[in-house]
């Protein structure tokens, strides 16, 4: 790397990855707005031809070319942000100088979790039935885990998205746990008049929507995984609501490993009308959303797509093997410490509380201010320049470093042993 600047801090994102996901597209939307800043340089680590690696080429972005097994050199970096399920990975893979500061900044409830073994079998049990299996099968990991966790947040090493992200880990460590927030944003559009009726494709999809259903209640995410329970719950409260006589139109839009699972539980009845439209993105999702929605339904940073165009969007939880019987929305401006969602078992008590059920809100007597109030919340919690200035804060009063980090985090002894054997074979 080239100093161009001396005093120039320099900031690298590391999340090597080829696919497109929330993590990828967060830290290049941040990485691009630094880049912009005064006073600082911003990096991508990834693979050669790796997603975030096509968006830095885009923006004027300098890329380091990483690869599996090997230990890229980033001597120049000044920090370096990475999700905490890369703990291990920062220690092996990135060669960083002593007083390089490293901040991990927790996307996902589940993030530091899934370092554990027998995550991807047990993540939908009841998180006693969890803690008792990674106490007793992990090999001593969950307490190696614990105690790193523990570290970096007593050095104020690792921030969070909201407070799901907090909480899901102190229930799950037995911790308590004060890192700073920084939530996701999204880019704010800058107001243009839009004229529907020049919308190319989108209008050629406004056809397959049928003008006697008078509400359109959309779904905007990944269809698979966790959030199929979600779907079909939304789904379920449509039913409920169309039994007053109000015909409803639900549109699913994106697309997964899932859909056609989906579409065997999630079809058309004569007073709700499904259609699948797919993965839509970039402008024609705005002019989507704008021309066709009345009510977006969605988690994480799909919620605050709609919201920052003035869509009316409610929240939906994510439901951990099971979809329950009865649920309460809650309109995004109604949310608490950025919170997008949060993970619920079956055992969870929190299931009705403040909010309403989807009928009511559909049999309200309009809903006023409610698409303002929503494009406002994103204005206020989720711009691109506060997440920014909340992550340089936290780089500002964090105090680890890679030496420290090296020298003091690590695997239990089963983990090395496992990563031993797979170097010999």
């Amino acid at each position: 790397m080239v100093c161009l600047d001396c005093n120039e801090k320099k900031i690298a994102f590391f999340y090597p990855s080829y696919q497109l996901g929330g993590a990828e597209l967060l830290y290049c939307r941040v990485a691009d707005y630094l880049t912009k800043l005064n006073g600082w340089s911003a990096f991508i680590i990834d693979y050669e031809g790796g997603f975030l690696a096509k968006y830095a080429c885009k923006n004027n972005i300098e890329i380091i070319v990483y690869n599996d097994g090997e230990k890229v050199s980033a001597k120049d970096i000044d920090v370096l942000i990475a999700p905490p399920s890369f703990i291990y990975r920062v220690c092996r893979s990135v060669e960083l100088k002593s007083e390089c500061k490293i901040i991990f900044w927790s996307i996902h409830p589940h993030n530091i979790e899934s370092l554990l073994p027998f995550f991807i079998k047990i993540e939908s049990h009841p998180r006693w039935y969890k803690k008792l299996i990674y106490k007793m099968f992990s090999g001593g990991e969950y307490f190696k885990i614990k105690s790193n966790l523990k570290f970096i947040n007593d050095l104020k090493a690792i921030c969070y998205m909201d407070r799901p992200n907090i909480s899901e880990n102190e229930r799950l460590f037995d911790l308590k746990l004060d890192g700073s927030f920084v939530p996701v944003p999204v880019p704010v559009p800058v107001p243009v008049p839009v004229d529907v009726n020049v919308l190319g494709g989108v209008v050629c999809k406004k056809e397959l929507l049928c003008d006697s259903y008078g509400i359109t209640i959309m779904w905007l995410g990944r269809v698979e995984g966790f959030k199929i329970n979600s779907i079909i719950l939304i789904y379920k409260e449509i039913l409920a609501a169309a039994k007053a006589g109000n015909k409803i139109s639900f549109v699913v839009v994106g697309d997964g490993g899932d859909l056609d699972l989906l579409k065997e539980k999630v079809v058309t009845t004569p007073m709700v009308k499904v259609e699948y439209m797919g993965e839509v993105v970039g402008d024609e999702l705005e002019y989507l959303l704008i021309s066709q929605c009345d009510i977006l339904i969605a988690m994480g940073t799909s919620a605050l797509e709609g919201a920052k165009l003035g869509v009316k969007t409610l929240l939906v939880d994510v439901f951990l093997g099971f979809v329950p019987d009865m649920y309460n929305f809650k309109w995004l401006y109604e949310t608490e410490e950025y919170s997008l969602g949060r993970i619920l078992y079956r055992d969870d008590n929190s299931l009705l509380e403040i909010g309403c059920s989807l009928s009511s809100i559909i049999a309200g007597d309009g809903w006023g201010d409610v698409s303002v109030k929503c494009k406002d919340y994103v204005n206020r919690n989720h711009t691109i320049p506060l997440s920014a200035e909340l992550l340089l804060k936290a780089y500002d009063n964090g105090l680890l470093t890679y030496s420290v980090l090296v020298d003091n985090v690590g695997p239990c002894w089963l983990i090395r042993f496992k990563s031993f054997i797979r170097g010999l074979v």
